[in-house]
């Protein structure tokens, strides 16, 4: 009895024991390792790029350090939100691998245009080559340049952090043109005589040196390249010849719109010479909008370089009001018979010597008791605005035969609203309908038979020293004086619901529509 109470016991102690053992938590497993990144993006200082900041979407893709056993293409992507930068790599054991680093080379990239990609090849094992499969149009990027050699060293410290410093420039021998005032850039081609176009490539890691190659291909002088659109114009990028750099040329820039089509019949061709121009590689200059009266035009309806429609009125009227770069921009806001607006600068808000009242008689030229009494248009009984006094005629960069619109011209384009047979007037209100994919409000007049079109952007008016109604209502002034009231001008008023035939103040600042007979 002893003996099976002494083996009980010993087995009670066995399985007490197990339990014990039971209640031993595992140990937890460590947790992935990730990277994190404090890479640093500028421009390379010797580098004078139109682009100076990132823009949202804007894409880099970095390459690290291939050795011979690589055989997929791996890379990572870079993209700005418009404030910082996000990662992502092209494979799952990408970071695995660069976490068992400590340090090593890369090489980035940026093409402005299109999103590329990649195939690899290996000739040797020691080499890696990286193709670039573009659109055709992709003829500029920029690329990492570290003490003048394309690769960047990085390191990974051991809590994963991988820091390096990504300096972007232009090729070595690359410099850019800038036009403004364009915003339809798939239309617009550039070439130079003193420019050939690059095209990127591939790229080659020497594992073995550790150094990276870029390739690309060169086309000759003359020829066309395309750009890409940043901030109000196009950005075109070629390589400076070698017998141009830093020597005094001359310089002959042609510009084509395409229309958007193939057919070079309607192409329009802008032409414009420089002589004596020194440039050098790296530099980015800024030519003349298209609109400034510097190029020569051949083709296309143009009077002094500023395009025109035709809607079968009386009159030919100008896509855009004065002051203006392009169709859906607001230009400037002029009183009646000043030929200047009476600020140096809208935004922000600076106005000129004498004119700190703003759109007031206080800044007026023709009354000096707060609009009681005039001199011209009004003792003189004229009241039909001179040439000289006209905010188009007397602009230099429009002229003769560039005037303002009369009463009755205003009027009868006002009165194609109604012959919806011959015309169609549509409200743009940049979300659900737009004028050339722009957010700007305003009316979009059609002549059916022909299809030219006219856009009236709602650019609201100046009264004071304030703004009013911008982007919903547009006020146009007339070259017709009120003859009841030679304090007022006849204007015509657009706004969702119509047009409208009205006078106001001549001290208001409205916009300016030229037309040419």
């Amino acid at each position: 009895m002893k003996k099976s109470i002494l083996m009980m016991g010993c087995l009670a102690l066995l399985m007490a024991g197990c339990n014990k053992e039971q209640n031993i938590e595992e140990p937890q497993q460590e947790a992935p390792r990730h990277l994190t990144f404090d890479i640093a993006v500028n421009y390379s200082d010797d580098t004078r790029a139109v682009k100076t900041e990132w823009e949202e979407n804007d894409k880099i893709y970095v390459f690290f350090d291939f050795d011979e056993t690589t055989t997929n293409v791996e890379y990572m992507t870079m993209t700005y939100d418009g404030s910082s930068w996000s990662y992502e790599f092209s494979n799952e054991t990408m970071e695995a691998a660069l976490l068992e680093k400590t340090e090593g080379k890369l090489y980035a990239v940026y093409f402005p245009i299109g999103t590329p990609s990649f195939t690899i090849s290996k000739p040797y094992s020691y080499l890696t080559t990286i193709v670039f499969n573009l659109a055709s149009n992709v003829q500029n990027y920029f690329r990492t340049n570290y003490s003048s050699s394309l690769e960047v060293p990085y390191v990974i410290d051991t809590d994963g952090k991988l820091t390096a410093e990504l300096n972007m420039s232009l090729g070595t021998q690359d410099i850019q043109f800038f036009v403004p005032g364009i915003t339809e850039y798939d239309n617009y081609l550039l070439s130079c005589n003193q420019m050939q176009p690059t095209r990127p490539s591939s790229i080659v890691y020497n594992s073995s040196e550790k150094k990276y190659t870029a390739s690309y291909s060169v086309g000759g002088t003359g020829i066309d390249v395309k750009g890409y659109y940043y901030k109000d114009g196009i950005v075109f990028t070629g390589q400076l010849i070698s017998s141009a750099n830093d020597v005094s040329q001359d310089y002959e820039f042609k510009v084509t719109d395409t229309k958007g089509t193939t057919d070079e019949s309607d192409d329009v061709k802008y032409t414009l010479a420089f002589s004596g121009k020194k440039l050098v590689y790296h530099d980015a200059v800024k030519l003349p909008a298209l609109n400034s009266g510097r190029w020569t035009i051949d083709g296309g309806n143009y009077i002094n370089s500023h395009e025109y429609v035709d809607l079968g009125l009386s009159v030919k009227w100008a896509t855009m009001n004065v002051g203006a770069s392009s169709e859906t921009d607001y230009g400037d806001y002029f009183a009646w018979g000043e030929k200047e607006p009476y600020y140096s600068n809208l935004d922000p808000l600076a106005w000129k010597d004498g004119k700190s009242a703003g759109y007031a008689w206080g800044s007026y030229f023709d009354t000096e008791d707060e609009g009681t009494t005039f001199t011209k248009y009004a003792t003189d009984k004229k009241t039909m605005l001179e040439s000289s006094d006209d905010a188009a005629t007397a602009n230099s960069d429009w002229g003769t035969p560039w005037r303002m619109p009369t009463d009755a011209e205003w009027t009868a384009l006002t009165k194609t609203k109604s012959d919806t047979e011959n015309y169609t007037w549509t409200w743009c209100d940049g979300i659900t309908t737009k004028y050339n994919d722009s957010t700007v409000n305003g009316w979009k007049v059609v002549r059916k038979s022909t299809g030219a079109t006219l856009f009236l952007p709602a650019a609201g008016h100046r009264s004071g020293t304030s703004s009013n109604y911008v982007g919903s209502r547009g006020n146009y002034w007339t070259s017709s004086l009120n003859s009841s009231d030679s304090s007022r001008a006849w204007f015509v008023g657009i706004y969702s619901g119509g047009v409208y035939r009205s006078y106001d103040f001549r001290y208001s600042g409205f916009s300016v529509r030229p037309v040419s007979d």
